[in-house]
């Protein structure tokens, strides 16, 4: 066996060679520590230039417009508008003074812009402690955030005049966690730099020393917004900024509004907290009758609010249905054909500018593109494009017109006259279609001409049999079948309305170019009616389905907005469209004004003749729409003992129009797409089916 080792012990008080180095280890730990310390301290220390111009930012100091003029050049808009002028200075009495105002302004026009730039303004200035960012949703708010400091980080008038404040930031080089270290004279200036918040570095004598910016979506969470001070004291939100605050979804649903202004009157003017009042600025703009900026907007109903609306266009020209109605359609016929700039309709424009242009004024100036020659044009060409919906986001009156919900009745459809006599075709109008709508008490009936604008007029309506009498009893007294009695006024009248009467365009007669006649009723029988029928013109089974069940499937033929041709099995080809989509569309159309691309009018100039038909046309109410899926689902109150035929048959001319080609936008037009996989059907087409 191996001996014990002998552990030998050293006398205590006598150091080893091995504590000697451990102390050495220790303390050269120590000194490299202490010289890293030093390191990062110096390279944490920013030293602060001298500012530039004293004058020049003296001068902006009070005036938010010179500010933009000298500061942000690059980014704002010259020279400005007076609509402009005027929401600039709201948006500086807001931030100096307090108050609340709602300013709406046509899409494009900047409004965005003089948000970002009033931000900034007030931040560096130190005008308000405490600046609340609002937008519709969280990333809109840090996107304005993230444009203010990129305006700050490369703008160079303002590195030079407001060195203590960019001097910290361009040594932070973008790293949020070096900016909360950077010291001046030593001292940590407490800053923050990042893509959910702003703190200012705290120097003395800096304008904007401590103020703080912070973005906020409306739906989020706003209450309990604060900041505590290196020296222990609590800021709150002392000025609002609220960047369109709804979402086009939002405007569509009367619940998201409610719910969304309630955020806006509680929660966000509640963040000063108690016993102070929060300044408040909301750049907006309308997308429908009652959507959120259209209540705030509304000085009865939201006093507290200072509302100012402004226009694309402040006065319309005198040729609006003359030369301008030219324009649009050698413009719609130039995008048609591929040519995107439609420099057809411009030479035809700038040839008749004076003309055109008399009696117009618009608001900018300045706003148009460059294969456009004035604003009063780009206001035309915008309002060709977008249809009805101009009027609300380039007009801020979505009362003239329908976005989703609107306020609609009898005497405004009475009043649509067109002045023409009875079976009398406009001129421009080269589409004429008809509409029937079967049930047992009758068969009502609309003949409507369009121009290719869609643009719709009127020319001819009743019911069949006239009177009182009722197409089918069902006492035995009629002595035939309810199919038969069908078929048989499907016969007579159709051969009324194409061959009989007598339609006229100018000194010309015009034909019927469409009938359809509605299949939901007896489909049998009058599948079987337009198989066989005499009627000269094509005649097509039209068959409605509402938001929820239309699916444009099955396509034997032409697919268009809301329609598509199909073929029923058995049966054969039907036109099949969105119900509840034309029949908001066809009730729009009477909110704008006659020959309007889009409108609707009556033939007479006496509104008591069409009486009974618009009462018909306006018993359905459209309640709400909401987006679900790839679909809107409208919501309509329908009266269960009142009829609303007719009605039905002014959607179904709209319906036979957009089958032939007219449109409201030219981006619309009618494709024909050949369908993957097609149905058979058990029944072959007959030949001469129409």
């Amino acid at each position: 066996m191996y001996p014990r080792r002998t552990h030998y012990h050293q006398p205590t008080g006598l150091a080893t060679e091995s504590d000697t180095a451990s102390e050495d280890s220790s303390g050269r730990r120590a000194y490299t520590r202490d010289a890293v310390r030093r390191h990062r301290a110096r390279g944490n220390e920013v030293t602060i230039p001298r500012v530039r111009s004293y004058s020049r930012r003296a001068a902006c100091r009070r005036d938010l417009h010179r500010f933009c003029r000298i500061y942000l050049s690059a980014a704002c808009c010259d020279p400005m508008s007076d609509d402009h002028l005027r929401v600039i200075a709201k948006l500086q009495s807001a931030i100096l003074r307090g108050g609340r105002f709602a300013l709406a302004m046509p899409r494009g026009h900047g409004k965005t812009t003089l948000c970002i730039a009033a931000v900034t303004w007030a931040m560096i200035y130190g005008h308000r402690r405490y600046i609340v960012v609002i937008g519709a949703d969280l990333d809109a708010a840090k996107n304005i955030l993230a444009a203010v400091q990129s305006g700050i980080e490369n703008n160079l008038k303002i590195q030079q005049d407001f060195p203590a404040l960019c001097a910290p930031i361009e040594h932070a080089e973008g790293i949020p966690q070096r900016a909360r270290n950077i010291t001046v004279d030593g001292v940590n200036v407490a800053m923050t730099w990042s893509t959910t918040r702003i703190v200012c570095p705290t120097v003395q004598d800096s304008y904007s020393s401590g103020v703080i910016v912070q973005p906020f979506g409306l739906t989020g969470r706003l209450r309990g917004a604060f900041h505590k001070l290196p020296d222990g004291s609590i800021v709150r939100p002392d000025l609002a900024l609220l960047d369109d605050p709804q979402t086009d979804e939002s405007a569509k649903s009367p619940t998201q509004c409610d719910y969304r202004e309630k955020l806006i009157k509680e929660a966000v003017l509640g963040m000063a907290g108690p016993r102070k009042r929060i300044a408040a600025v909301m750049p907006c703009t309308v997308v429908a009758s009652a959507d959120l900026s259209d209540r705030i907007l509304d000085r009865e109903k939201n006093p507290e609010w200072q509302a100012i609306r402004t226009q694309l266009v402040c006065a319309w020209p005198d040729e609006q249905d003359g030369m301008w109605a030219q324009y649009r359609e050698i413009r719609r016929d130039a995008l048609l054909q591929g040519d995107e700039h439609a420099a057809a309709a411009t030479e035809f424009y700038r040839s008749h500018r004076d003309d055109m242009d008399r009696g117009a004024r618009v608001a900018w100036e300045q706003r148009y593109n460059d294969d456009e020659i004035s604003a009063l044009q780009h206001a035309q060409n915008l309002l060709m494009d977008m249809g009805d919906g101009f009027w609300a986001e380039h007009q801020q009156d979505p009362r003239a017109t329908l976005s989703h919900l609107y306020e609609l009745d009898a005497d405004i459809v009475m009043h649509q006259l067109d002045g023409l006599a009875p079976r009398q075709v406009p001129e421009r109008a080269t589409i004429l279609v008809g509409f029937v709508d079967i049930n047992r008490y009758g068969l009502h009936w609309v003949v409507a001409a369009y121009r290719l604008d869609a643009a719709g007029y009127v020319v001819d309506y009743g019911v069949y049999p006239p009177g009182e009498k009722l197409l089918f009893v069902g006492d035995g007294s009629d002595g035939c079948t309810e199919e038969q009695a069908v078929y048989r006024a499907l016969d007579v009248l159709g051969m009324s309305i194409v061959r009989d009467r007598q339609y006229t365009r100018g000194d010309r007669r015009k034909r019927l170019d469409l009938l359809l006649i509605d299949c939901g009723y007896l489909m049998q029988t009058v599948f079987d009616f337009v198989d066989h029928t005499r009627i000269p013109t094509t005649v097509l089974p039209s068959r409605g389905f509402g938001s929820t069940r239309y699916r444009p499937s099955a396509k034997y033929g032409p697919v268009g907005d809301g329609w598509h041709v199909s073929e029923f099995a058995g049966k054969g080809k039907v036109l099949c469209h969105n119900a509840d989509y034309w029949r908001a569309k066809s009730q729009r159309g009477w909110l704008q004004p006659v020959g309007g691309p889009g409108s609707m009018a009556l033939f007479g100039d006496d509104p008591n003749r069409h009486a009974e038909l618009a009462r018909q046309a306006t018993r359905e109410k459209l309640l709400d729409i909401e987006e679900k899926g790839i679909t809107d689902v409208y919501r309509w109150e329908s009266p269960t003992s009142q009829w609303h035929d007719l009605g039905d048959c002014i959607t179904g001319v709209c319906v036979a129009a957009a089958h032939l080609g007219a449109s409201d936008s030219p981006a619309k037009t009618s494709r024909r797409k050949k369908p993957e996989r097609r149905r058979k059907c058990k029944v072959p087409l007959k030949e001469g089916r129409r």
